[in-house]
């Protein structure tokens, strides 16, 4: 009698299909399944259906986790975080503001204040420069900013790892 014992190969996940354990007495069983690569396999009938959220779901999903993530976060105040971003855009913006000595000897870059001073001057023109709305434009820009990063990532994983395979080139 032949010992063919129900295991899952590499790539079963859960479609039932048997393989013969290694060290069993061999006989006429049917040969092993090739392992299959689970992003790469094809729903088989009685299988789970593949999830796949629309980019749309995930762009909306990605950015409503870091507005959430910026607006109750609380950390550790470190001036750092205010004097070299925020507090030099609105020294842009609005005229007064400190700058550290990095900005007076030119070691710094205008681009990350630059952009939040983008900001400030949007809510300076509308006339919406409440002190509470500017505590809150670095913050949201950080998270758009991480948010980007979170996208990228995404958009990277679904090029390497399609829903369905590619032909190979």
């Amino acid at each position: 009698a032949e010992a063919v014992i129900p295991a899952m190969s590499s790539g079963d996940k859960g479609t039932g299909e048997l393989r013969q354990r290694r060290g069993a007495p061999q006989g006429d069983s049917a040969p092993a399944a090739p392992p299959v690569n689970p992003l790469h396999a094809a729903p088989t009938p009685g299988s789970a259906p593949q999830f796949r959220m629309s980019t749309a779901a995930v762009v909306v999903g990605v950015l409503a986790w870091r507005v959430a993530g910026a607006l109750l976060q609380q950390t550790y105040f470190v001036p750092d975080e205010h004097w070299q971003g925020p507090e030099v855009a609105h020294k842009m913006v609005f005229g007064y503001g400190h700058e550290t000595w990095e900005w007076h000897a030119g070691l710094r870059g205008y681009l990350h204040p630059g952009l939040i001073a983008l900001f400030f001057k949007a809510a300076q023109m509308t006339g919406a420069d409440s002190p509470a709305v500017i505590f809150l434009i670095p913050k949201l820009f950080s998270a758009l900013v991480a948010s980007v990063g979170d996208l990228a990532t995404f958009a990277l994983a679904r090029r390497l790892f399609p829903a369905t395979p590619r032909a190979a080139h």
